[in-house]
């Protein structure tokens, strides 16, 4: 809203270095010392299979804020706290605006122009509703029906997955074709049954079919996020311990370009490999859970998934 700008400098006002318990309202009785990352907390819980309580949740969540804004990322700590009331107002009382988020971000946007960016003649198609979900789903399904006209003949989909930190469950699912992108709302599998049960099904039958080869990059961690929306996968996984059918690309580059050490390429990087250009990640960290999502979190969701299918097809031809 407009109305939330005011004329604020481009930079932060001195209570900038002020804690929460300096606050009033709601933020002061869910203040913490910044002692540990939310990063590290959050992997561990991960790892853990913790479930938040609303509490924790919170308290996680302003650690976080606390953390980009003193990283200087305005605008991913503006977005970030959209429609919670106490992240808003600890911004508000800290001085960051709406007015210097949009200058962060369009600084970052400037740095953009060179960035991979998605062809016109592929198609983003955002999946909201049931409708959308069975049309997608039946957009699948033809290429199993039609199995006997193209044995041998294997769909590559483009896999990623979106979600705003600390919850578990992914709130956006991408599954990208040569030619379109189902950027798919999975917020709504949560209180629809009947929404639930078919994005079960829809990726039940791309994760596991033998037409399909799923394309994804640094897969553990996006498989903690996509189980809550598809137990039938979690269950799929414990009796098997693996996909067959799924190829992760970050380890597979990681072989490729013989990186010492644990550290795994990152996608940005990839993309480089790939396309000679890197990745605009200036949504990475955006609100997933915004609805209706901004374009530009559209278009960044699409790309993610939609640049692995060009990384597979590079990589094959460069390893041959």
């Amino acid at each position: 809203d407009d109305d939330d700008v005011d004329d604020a400098s481009s930079e932060v006002p001195d209570n900038n270095d002020k804690t929460p318990e300096d606050c009033d309202g709601d933020v002061d009785s869910i203040s913490i010392e910044i002692d540990t990352s939310s990063s590290t907390i959050y992997r561990v819980c991960e790892t853990w299979d913790f479930t938040f309580s609303p509490k924790h949740e919170e308290r996680l969540e302003l650690l976080l804020l606390q953390e980009t804004v003193m990283a200087k990322r305005y605008f991913v700590a503006f977005d970030y706290a959209c429609g919670k009331e106490n992240l808003e107002q600890y911004l508000k009382f800290i001085g960051v605006t709406k007015k210097l988020a949009k200058k962060e971000y369009d600084a970052l946007s400037a740095h953009a122009k060179d960035s991979l960016f998605l062809p016109t003649t592929v198609q983003v198609q955002w999946i909201k509703d049931m409708e959308g979900l069975e049309q997608t789903f039946e957009e699948f399904y033809t290429f199993v029906a039609n199995d006997g006209e193209n044995s041998g003949n294997v769909v590559q989909v483009g896999f990623d997955a979106e979600w705003r930190v600390p919850a578990i469950a992914c709130s956006v699912v991408q599954l990208a074709l040569f030619d379109q992108v189902f950027v798919i709302d999975s917020i709504r599998a949560q209180n629809d049954d009947e929404y639930k049960a078919l994005l079960d099904r829809l990726l039940s039958l791309v994760f596991t079919h033998e037409r399909f080869i799923v394309l994804a990059f640094s897969f553990a961690n996006d498989f903690i996020h996509l189980v809550p929306l598809c137990p039938s996968l979690g269950v799929s996984y414990k009796l098997s311990k693996e996909f067959v059918r799924v190829r992760d690309l970050q380890l597979e580059l990681k072989c490729i370009l013989k990186n010492g050490g644990k550290k795994l390429p990152s996608l940005a990087k990839a993309c480089v490999f790939a396309f000679g250009k890197s990745l605009n990640k200036a949504e990475q960290c955006s609100n997933w859970e915004r609805r209706p999502l901004r374009r530009e979190q559209l278009v960044y969701a699409a790309i993610d998934s939609w640049c692995l299918l060009g990384i597979a097809s590079y990589m094959d031809t460069a390893t041959t």
